[in-house]
């Protein structure tokens, strides 16, 4: 029982942060002025063209201030990567028969925290060093911990076959994207207007896994206690 109320604390968390999270975009998107890289002049926020790194930096890529929700948003963002710390704890709970993955993949999870932490603490347009090194911290050890809890959930009978794939389309977003990064901050490529396009997707494909995963850890260890 006292796991079980864990497991419910932990998802809750998720949801959550998730939730304001996508409340707090919103705002952001509505106040932010204007420009992005491919249309300096463009007024408002193009969902398409304009980043969500865009958010949380003071100064537009045109040069007009951004309103105080800049800084809202990165808070946002951090309260968002803190709730990974509930995530990776609770993923291996999607199959639950594969114990020394599950075991690997919260290592993993919990040393990309760092990173994620740092991209909410790191706006790209002061400190754009630090940023792409957070993503990388990120992304290194996150991506193979999630790269190892789809094979947990395909070797695993019990896990949703739904939720599998979900898990496994947001994979492969999830290198796609950490290989625009790598081309634009790392190896010096121009940002072009696929690579935000990428992004949102990631980033909705991502918080709807997020959400999925609360939900599916939850019942799988409901199902568990009954059994």
């Amino acid at each position: 029982m006292r796991t079980m109320n864990r497991n419910r604390l932990a998802s809750t968390w998720i949801l959550l942060s998730v939730g304001q999270f996508v409340v707090m975009t919103v705002i952001a998107m509505a106040n932010y002025p204007g420009g992005h890289p491919f249309d300096l002049s463009s007024e408002g926020y193009d969902f398409w063209q304009n980043t969500l790194c865009d958010l949380g930096e003071t100064v537009t890529e045109s040069g007009l201030i951004n309103p105080g929700t800049a800084k809202w948003f990165n808070a946002s963002m951090i309260i968002l990567m803190l709730s990974f710390v509930p995530l990776w704890l609770i993923l291996p709970r999607t199959f639950p028969s594969r114990r020394r993955i599950g075991m690997v993949v919260r290592i993993a999870g919990m040393l990309s925290l760092a990173g994620m932490l740092g991209v909410g603490l790191t706006p790209a347009d002061r400190y754009v060093f630090l940023h792409s090194l957070a993503i990388g911290c990120a992304s290194i050890p996150g991506i193979p911990a999630l790269l190892l809890a789809v094979i947990g959930m395909i070797s695993d009978g019990k896990c949703p076959r739904v939720y599998t794939i979900g898990s496994i389309v947001f994979l492969v977003i999830a290198i796609i994207h950490f290989t625009q990064y790598v081309q634009h901050f790392w190896l010096g490529y121009p940002w072009t207007p696929i690579d935000p396009i990428c992004q949102k997707i990631a980033v909705t494909i991502g918080l709807s896994w997020m959400v999925a995963t609360a939900i599916v850890a939850r019942r799988q260890e409901r199902e568990a206690d009954t059994d």
